[in-house]
């Protein structure tokens, strides 16, 4: 169709308006999204009486921004009592060698539970708290406020590590009963509170086991931070700061006095200690001349021992002059060692010197006391171990409860060396499991600071060394828990250990405990000379049996856990039966057993 003018001139304008009309349109929608600075309103450039687009900086409130920004996720998790049920987590820590492990182990026990770790998540932050004391924990969450996460913080290096396996331990259920044997469940929900979950410092400052001495370094290490335990014992090289580090006696750990005084070792007869005369002057000079360099060439060194040798005392006038002035041969020994404590004060204020209250110097002494940082370490060794320490019925204890009531009125740093095995006899039973945890509370109760339970340090035991080993850690770490948290300790570990049949072990603890109550032993007694023979005897049959059944309602597991720890029973049945005997030794050999009593005659007895 052939367009007139008119028509080509209409159809034009209106091409032309259509134009115009796009154009402002898609002006007004740039616009509407242009985001360039000069454009943006703020506060210094509206102009008076504009309304800005944008919200200031100064006119946001928490109220009004912070659960849009703050509610995360993971607070899906609160449970309708106000508590929180761990599905994702971030950790922040230090970066010192203990707050990186301590993020290492916890990381690797809440992945096992299948809890995610990673950006995002509730905050779990583990550092270092010097407000606390010295191996003291605290773990404290919040749900709500200003501060949303968990801390687990600690004193030192090992508090760290104890606050994240303290956690770990009554809130998801890890118990590390052997450097071989632990108890993690990898199912259930692991849900937390809000407030001060625990908090706590160790009663003991030193806390020390050898029972695992022959275990490799990677596994008695780990087995003692996650039980609370600071020290090996005192022969041993502490562990580095990665576990928390340890205490450290410098290698010199007691009889000393003959090495430091240059005038013989540790079984020679002690030297003058006197201050009055030439060779008592001679000696100082050389202990502290000695001491001053082991501390220079050992700079971790805690604490060191200048302590009587394990041999008699010095029996020169003056010494004896002075022993009778202070009532005691401690108070001739102290006199000597304060003035070392003295010489080092300034230059170490963090070691403490130890020294022996034993043998003949166990009575404390009258006109002097112990310097500030001089602990006295006192031993148990003439005691009965089958009657609480406390027992007013048990001679054989009453002088050495004396002394230590004595001592803790003069003293408020005092060490325990305990003894908790028969170190003549380590494979047959030596029921004192029933008086250890009394014992504990009452050195606890006494202003013992330290305590160092010696047991069997050789080899793995054909008794109950192991749950002796775990008792007594968890005892050091909580000397006040009660008879029923103790037991309850106790039948864990067995179920653990030895799998259904605990029960029947259980009933042996029970019943050889109620017999050895009846007599007194000290810790190198033969078995049949402290108990008639008649008494086993009696329970032949019955214990036969419950070792018989344990040992049958073990899986494979544990199987071999019955069997070694029932040789401290065959070992009875050896003696009234020796035909059982070469067998019995044969086995002693298959476990590799240090067998103290192989210095015993079996004809003797």
């Amino acid at each position: 169709m052939k367009l007139s003018n008119r028509s080509r001139f209409v159809l034009i304008s209106l091409l032309l308006m259509l134009v115009v009309l796009f154009a402002a349109c898609n002006k007004q929608g740039d616009n509407n999204t242009d985001t360039t600075p000069q454009e943006t309103t703020n506060s210094e450039t509206t102009p008076e009486g504009t309304t800005p687009d944008v919200t200031t900086p100064e006119e946001t409130t928490p109220e009004e921004t912070e659960p849009e920004e703050t509610t995360p996720l993971w607070q899906a998790g609160l449970t309708p009592d106000g508590k929180l049920k761990l599905t994702h987590v971030t950790i922040t820590a230090g970066d010192s060698p203990a707050e990186l492990t301590a993020v290492s182990e916890l990381t690797a026990y809440l992945e096992k539970r299948s809890i995610t770790v990673s950006e995002g998540g509730f905050p779990i932050d583990i550092y270092l708290d010097y407000s606390l004391d010295e191996d003291g924990y605290c773990v404290e969450a919040k749900f709500s406020g200003k501060y949303l996460g968990m801390d687990i913080r600690g004193g030192n290096g090992r508090g760290v590590l104890y606050g994240v396996y303290g956690f770990l331990e009554e809130y998801a259920g890890l118990r590390s009963y052997t450097p071989y044997l632990e108890v993690y469940p990898t199912e259930g929900d692991i849900i937390i509170e809000e407030g001060k979950m625990i908090e706590y410092t160790p009663v003991f400052q030193m806390r020390v086991n050898d029972w695992y001495k022959w275990v490799p370094n990677q596994y008695r290490y780990q087995w003692c931070v996650k039980n609370g335990v600071n020290m090996v014992d005192g022969w041993w090289n502490s562990w580095d700061e990665s576990l928390g580090g340890a205490w450290d006696y410098g290698n010199l750990f007691v009889h000393t006095l003959g090495s430091l005084t240059e005038t013989g070792g540790g079984t020679s007869v002690n030297p003058c200690l006197s201050l009055n005369t030439e060779v008592g002057q001679r000696n100082l000079a050389n202990v502290i001349k000695n001491v001053r360099a082991q501390l220079e060439k050992v700079p971790t060194t805690t604490i060191i021992s200048v302590s009587q040798n394990d041999a008699d005392q010095c029996r020169c006038a003056d010494c004896l002059a002075w022993d009778a002035y202070y009532g005691s041969p401690s108070g001739t020994i102290l006199a000597f060692v304060n003035e070392v404590a003295k010489n080092i004060a300034t230059d170490y204020p963090h070691v403490t010197i130890d020294t022996l209250a034993y043998a003949y110097s166990q009575t404390p002494p009258q006109n002097i006391v112990p310097e500030a940082n001089v602990c006295i370490r006192l031993c148990s060794i003439t005691c009965c171990f089958t009657h609480p320490l406390n027992d007013p019925d048990c001679p054989a204890n009453a002088k050495f409860c004396r002394d230590l009531e004595a001592w803790s009125e003069i003293c408020d740093n005092i060490h325990i060396w305990d003894y908790t095995t028969n170190f003549a006899f380590y494979i047959p039973t030596y029921a004192n499991l029933h008086v250890l945890q009394e014992n504990m509370q009452f050195f606890a109760e006494h202003n013992a600071k330290g305590m160092f339970p010696q047991g069997n340090r050789n080899s793995t035991t054909g008794e109950f060394g192991e749950l002796r080993a775990y008792l007594l850690a968890k005892l050091m770490m909580n000397p006040y828990m009660g008879e029923e948290e103790y037991y309850r300790l106790m039948d864990e570990f067995l179920e653990a250990y030895y799998g259904d049949g605990w029960v029947y072990i259980r009933m042996y603890i029970d019943k050889t405990s109620e017999i050895f109550e009846d007599y007194c032993g000290d810790i190198y007694m033969h078995p049949l000379a402290r108990i008639p023979a008649e008494e086993f005897i009696a329970q032949m049959q019955s214990f036969t049996d419950w070792w018989d059944k344990a040992e049958a309602l073990a899986d494979e597991a544990r199987k071999d856990n019955v069997h070694k720890s029932s040789l401290q029973w065959r070992w009875f049945l050896a003696r009234f039966d020796k035909t059982l005997q070469p067998a019995f030794e044969e086995e002693i050999k298959k476990y590799g057993i240090y067998w103290s009593e192989d210095n015993w005659q079996w004809s003797r007895w």
